[in-house]
């Protein structure tokens, strides 16, 4: 029954390599892999909110989940606190906590000197914070692509994530777990208001395509 649905269809579009994967094991022909992400064409692509002596902000984000990394997030900012080192952090929670680690996280931010932790913010009140952001940083340590990140770059926000999978063009890129290498990093923009230039960079995928593009496959008579 699902291998005569997917032969009604015109283009299938896929997300990730999982997903193309999948839908190969179903039989299914005419694969396309599209950007999720449509960019607002008025955002600020060449953003930089650290002026002076400002605090460098940072933003983490997720489910309070271990695959989200959070916890050694917020130990990262630690060790830069006790090195000194003078920033603001905001966490943004949303999801249940499956887990129960919010209470673990809470505690552990509660120990660094500039933070604030917000909860369930609707898409408004998270683009406000979002937009007051210096650096993303999403390591989480399983397969998303992560909308967020592409929001991030396309406000000409700096984005640090996990090499996990596929990653929006522009992310700044990091092993899983490569704690050390991520605190490095932070480390050097707080002192120089700059990427140091060192991490790989997400490229652009040649055989993606856009929504627009894939909709004219689609729609083909």
């Amino acid at each position: 029954m699902v291998f005569k649905a997917l032969d009604k269809f015109n283009a299938i579009g896929y997300l990730s390599e999982k997903q193309k994967s999948f839908y190969e094991s179903l039989g299914a022909k005419r694969l396309y892999k599209i950007s999720p992400y449509i960019p607002d064409e008025n955002e600020n692509k060449n953003k930089n909110n650290v002026i002076g002596n400002e605090k460098v902000r940072f933003l983490i984000s997720g489910f309070p989940i271990s695959i989200y990394r959070l916890k050694e997030s917020i130990y990262i900012f630690s060790r830069l606190s006790k090195a000194g080192k003078i920033f603001h952090l905001d966490i943004c929670l949303y999801g249940f906590d499956y887990e129960g680690l919010q209470s673990e996280i809470i505690s552990l931010a509660s120990t660094l000197p500039s933070y604030t932790i917000f909860t369930h913010l609707n898409e408004k009140e998270f683009n406000r914070v979002l937009s007051a952001t210096d650096i993303y940083l999403r390591l989480n340590s399983v397969d998303s692509f992560g909308l967020i990140v592409a929001e991030a770059i396309s406000k000409g926000i700096n984005v640090i994530t996990t090499d996990v999978c596929e990653r929006y063009p522009g992310s700044n890129l990091v092993a899983v777990d490569d704690f050390e290498t991520v605190y490095s990093e932070i480390n050097y923009y707080i002192k120089f208001r700059k990427m140091s230039g060192t991490l790989p960079i997400q490229q652009k995928v040649v055989s993606e395509i856009d929504y627009d593009e894939f909709l004219d496959v689609f729609l083909e008579p």
